[in-house]
């Protein structure tokens, strides 16, 4: 028989202590379980002497400033690892020492979890420590957490975020691995241009100036447009700089965000990208959180801050608003043009139903298959007119070169 010191949180948020007296561990923990305790720490006691409680861990500004943002790969195996562990019957607690040990190879996400560890170990909840870092987490992640410790299934809500974050991980995948070929072909072609126009042309085109010859229209066009990268080659590779340090510089501005956002859907097949990415992303985080208990106004706003586009940001915080005045959630997107038709008639099957959160995951599931057809078809019309587009631009260039050997050749006939 053994003396086992637990700490352990009610269904009504309460933190108690106390000691057990079981013939094991796992005993503690079916006998804590079955009275409906959410455990926090468990461990075997020593001596009658109580046990220290330390406080609550504040982390400062100073000190947060040395953490970075946890990428949403890591989040994933995190999330995936805790719930296995939790499932398992691990405290929270050892669970967090486990994960914090196996991440020593990730720094600065084994800090945070290190600050997880110690306010959980002096009496905070779980989501109130995550709340400290709301600058270097999705906002979802606490949300979830906070109904997680609320229903006593923190286990299923970190499924659930895993899958989330596996599904969200995936899809920026996609898009990226979409982008790469397209990016490559025109990087190449544009440094391969910008070489022959600012150091191979000008040296060609004195031979051709040297002989004194009336040179054709193309040639001479060539030559200008050399001299000029010749002269000021680096201003081109500076400006080039510039403007996407004055691009990214802008991008933190949320009206420069808005409005760039507004030009981009404007563009027929960016605007079909987008609005499925951001429909994809924002319904199956909606539907989520719906299904572990958090109420919709709450739901949407934790939904804001993970979409990427300012322009839904902004329609999805007026629909808050509108939700907040009593109307349904349909009722709301019904109008805005940013929502298709077919969302809108899965949503009101949804509240129809009492089903929402299933209808939205649909509506994801939906939105992420055609995305993939999407970029498919993008991919297939970007890649040959980028190659034609370089290969036009470097034709012109071979061309205006060849022509006036061409033309001495006649000259000598």
């Amino acid at each position: 028989m053994g003396s086992f010191f637990y700490r352990v949180k009610t269904k009504t948020g309460e933190i108690r202590e106390g000691v057990l007296e079981t013939e094991s561990e796992a005993q503690a923990i079916e006998t804590l379980s079955s009275q409906g305790y959410f455990i926090l720490s468990l461990s075997e006691k020593k001596s009658l002497s109580p046990v220290a409680v330390k406080e609550p861990s504040v982390v400062t500004p100073s000190v947060t400033d040395s953490f970075h943002k946890v990428g949403i790969r890591d989040l994933s195996v995190f999330t995936r690892q805790l719930s296995d562990l939790i499932n398992a019957g691990v405290t929270l607690l050892h669970a967090l020492d486990i994960l914090r040990n196996q991440l020593k190879t990730n720094p600065n996400f084994s800090s945070i979890i290190n600050v997880w560890y110690e306010d959980i170990q002096a009496g905070l909840s779980f989501s109130q420590s995550m709340g400290k870092f709301k600058d270097y987490l999705p906002s979802v992640l606490p949300a979830l957490v906070a109904s997680g410790e609320a229903s006593g299934n923190l286990d299923r809500t970190m499924r659930q975020a895993a899958e989330l974050f596996e599904k969200e991980y995936e899809l920026r995948m996609k898009v990226k691995s979409a982008m790469i070929y397209p990016s490559l072909v025109a990087t190449v072609g544009g440094i391969t241009v910008f070489i022959l126009l600012s150091f191979v042309i000008p040296k060609i085109s004195s031979i051709f100036v040297e002989m004194g010859e009336a040179l054709p229209l193309l040639t001479s066009i060539l030559i200008r447009i050399s001299n000029l990268f010749a002269q000021y080659w680096w201003m081109v590779i500076l400006g080039f700089v510039g403007l996407i340090f004055f691009y990214k510089t802008l991008l933190k501005d949320p009206e420069y965000k808005l409005m760039f956002d507004q030009w981009k859907l404007r563009l027929p097949l960016i605007r079909k990208i987008t609005l499925e990415t951001e429909l994809a992303r924002f319904s199956r985080i909606l539907g989520m959180l719906l299904h572990s208990g958090v109420p919709i106004i709450e739901a949407i706003e934790v939904t804001l801050p993970v979409l990427d586009t300012e322009v839904y940001r902004k329609e999805l915080g007026e629909m808050k608003e509108k939700i907040k005045a009593g109307r349904a959630l349909t009722a709301s997107m019904e109008k805005e043009d940013l929502f298709p038709q077919f969302a809108t008639d899965m949503v009101k099957v949804g509240e129809e139903s009492g089903k929402l959160d299933e209808s939205l995951v649909k509506v994801a599931e939906s939105y992420e298959k055609s995305l993939e057809y999407t970029l498919k078809i993008l991919t297939d019309l970007l890649e040959p007119i980028l190659i034609l587009i370089v290969g036009i631009m470097i034709g012109f260039i071979v061309i205006g070169m060849l022509l006036p050997i061409f033309q001495l050749n006649l000259i000598i006939k």
